[in-house]
């Protein structure tokens, strides 16, 4: 591969660390981990998806890893812009069509949306660009009862730092609860 081809793709590794139990607890760690990768490819497969596609997954050396496109930006960059209706949509009507489609696709809720999980191709014409999700909980962790109301909450969240550029349950300089 020529050096500027590999400036598209990003490797994500998961090692387990201290995470007790022993080899069987290390092992399930990995297979969790793989199992959310394979969630997203599957999801990421459909034309069209608002989702960070997979190119490769697998263990090496008693780690885990998936290897996706290069996304250059995440929400937590747009926290510190104000951004006008048309990028704000953008933002937000790319990440419910994820939720939707990973409902539509693969029956369940993401379960892990937070600003970080919202990946975005580039931060010129935020109208424009594509938004994609990444990173779903994997389905050994999900609690299907909590997890589709904690998206509805996440997406709230999101469109609340978007908006005001501060953490939900932050009202001026006191701190809701």
């Amino acid at each position: 591969a020529e050096p500027d081809d590999l400036e598209q793709f990003v490797v994500k590794v998961f090692h387990p660390v201290d995470i007790g139990g022993g080899e069987a607890a290390e092992r399930e760690a990995l297979e969790a981990f793989l199992d959310g990768a394979r969630v997203q490819a599957a999801v990421a497969a459909q034309p069209g998806a608002h989702w960070a596609p997979i190119r490769q997954s697998g263990t090496a050396d008693g780690e885990a890893y998936y290897v996706t496109d290069y996304f250059p930006h995440s929400a937590l960059d747009l926290m510190k812009v104000s951004l006008d209706a048309r990028a704000l949509h953008t933002v937000i009507a790319s990440v419910i069509e994820g939720l939707l489609e990973l409902r539509e696709s693969a029956g369940r809720p993401h379960g892990n949306l937070k600003p970080s999980n919202v990946l975005i191709r580039s931060g010129e014409d935020l109208a424009r660009t594509r938004v994609v999700l990444t990173d779903p909980v994997p389905t050994t962790e999900l609690e299907l009862t909590t997890a589709a109301a904690s998206d509805i909450r996440a997406v709230g969240q999101l469109i609340y730092q978007l908006v005001l550029h501060k953490p939900p349950g932050v009202l001026g300089d006191r701190v809701i609860q």
